[in-house]
C-alpha cells in the first residue's frame, strides 16, 4: 500500500480526500475548465481552474459514460465553450432515451468541419465495440 494512502487510512480523519492525499493522472478535455481522471473504481470530472485539481460532478462507472455526458456536464458547469443542444431537439432526444434508445448528437460547431457522414459511420462501427464491452 502506498505511503500516503496508508497514512490516510491510519489517520483519524473520517473523510479521505483523494485529490489531497493522492494525485491521479488528470486528462485534459476540450473544455479548459474541466479534465477527468480515473479514481479507483470510477471516473470523474476534475475542475482545472484552481491552484489544485478538484473533483466535481458525477461519478461514472466507465470512461465512455463520462465522455458521453461531458458536453451536458460542461454546459451545466458553465464552461465557456460548451454548446448546449437546442431545447427543441432535446425533447425528441429525451423521448427516444425514455424508450430505451441510446442517442448521441453533435452540433455542427462540435464537428468542426469533420464530415458528418464519416463521423456517423465511424461511431456506428465503434458503437458495436462499446455495446459488447458494456453489456452485462
Amino acid at each position: 500500500m502506498g505511503k500516503l494512502l496508508g497514512q490516510a487510512i491510519e489517520s483519524d480523519r473520517k473523510h479521505f480526500d483523494i485529490l489531497t492525499d493522492w494525485t491521479p493522472v488528470v486528462h485534459k478535455t476540450r473544455f479548459t475548465e474541466l479534465g477527468y481522471c480515473h479514481l479507483f473504481d470510477f471516473w470523474q470530472c476534475v475542475d482545472l481552474t484552481g491552484d489544485r485539481p478538484a473533483q466535481v460532478g458525477y461519478q461514472y462507472a466507465t470512461k465512455a459514460e463520462l465522455m458521453a455526458n461531458l458536453e451536458a456536464y460542461a454546459t451545466e458547469y458553465g464552461c465557456e465553450n460548451a454548446s448546449p443542444k437546442p431545447r427543441i431537439y432535446m425533447n425528441e432526444i429525451d423521448a427516444l432515451r425514455a424508450k430505451g434508445y441510446a442517442v448521441i448528437v453533435w452540433t455542427p460547431e462540435e464537428l468542426a468541419g469533420a464530415s458528418r457522414n464519416r463521423v456517423e459511420d465511424r461511431l456506428c462501427e465503434l458503437g458495436w465495440e462499446v455495446i459488447a464491452d458494456l453489456k452485462p
